[in-house]
């Protein structure tokens, strides 16, 4: 596999699944151990990026679904908790 860097076009372009496949091959990869070093450091870069593309879609998914549950009107289970 090709573990060349993203650029922040491409990176921005993947879905969260498209990104979370690549990142489960970089990490499957590293801890086969059988990486040179240079691509061992180049997959651990890609795999951080990746990562952070993850985690910053799911941060927009979860904004998403609470801007919902609010002019739905639902209650979180945490609310349920602090009601009266």
């Amino acid at each position: 596999m090709d573990f060349a860097m993203l650029s922040a076009d491409e990176l921005a372009a993947l879905s969260f699944e498209t990104a979370l496949e690549r990142l489960e091959t970089v990490v499957a990869a590293l801890e086969a151990g059988r990486l040179p070093l240079e691509q061992a450091l180049a997959a651990y870069q890609l795999g951080t990026a990746l990562r952070e593309h993850c985690r910053a879609r799911l941060s927009a998914a979860e904004g998403a679904l609470e801007s919902l549950r609010e002019s739905a009107g639902v209650v979180t289970p945490v609310e349920r908790e602090e009601l009266p």
